[in-house]
C-alpha cells in the first residue's frame, strides 16, 4: 500500500469519516485518529473486539519511487502527519536513496507531538 491512502470509516446511525493510513502490516492497519466528530467521539467510545465497517483504500498515494534521487522535504502539522509517515519512515531507514531528506513537523504543543519515538 502506497504511503498516503486513506479508508473511510464507517459506524452505522453515526455516519463515516475518512482516516489515513499512518502504518500497515500483513494483518493490520494502523489508523491515527483525533477524537473530533460525530463518527469519531464514538469510535473513542469502542473497545478490541467492538466493529466497524471500513471501505478502501482510497486515494493516489504517494509512490516512493518517485522522490528516489531527489531531495525530499515533508512539510506536516498535526494528524496531518499520518498521511505521510511511510515517506518519513522510508526515507529515514534509506537515506541514500535521497539527495537529502528533511521533516519539518509542528504540533500545538509537546504533548500532542505524534509518533514522538519515531521522529527521535
Amino acid at each position: 500500500m502506497l504511503p498516503g491512502k486513506f479508508y473511510e470509516i464507517s459506524i452505522p446511525k453515526f455516519g463515516e469519516s475518512p482516516i489515513s493510513v499512518s502504518g500497515y502490516g500483513n494483518d493490520y492497519i494502523d489508523f491515527t485518529i483525533r477524537n473530533v466528530g460525530k463518527v469519531t467521539s464514538e469510535l473513542f467510545k469502542y473497545n478490541i473486539g467492538d466493529n466497524f465497517f471500513i471501505r478502501g483504500p482510497y486515494g493516489n498515494g504517494f509512490d516512493i519511487e518517485n522522490y528516489k534521487n531527489k531531495e525530499v522535504i515533508v512539510v506536516a502539522g498535526g494528524t496531518g502527519l499520518s498521511p505521510v509517515r511511510g515517506i518519513v519512515e522510508y526515507f529515514s531507514r534509506n537515506p541514500q536513496d535521497a539527495n537529502g531528506f528533511t521533516l519539518i513537523s509542528g504540533f500545538k504543543s509537546p504533548e500532542d507531538v505524534l509518533f514522538k519515538a519515531d521522529i527521535e
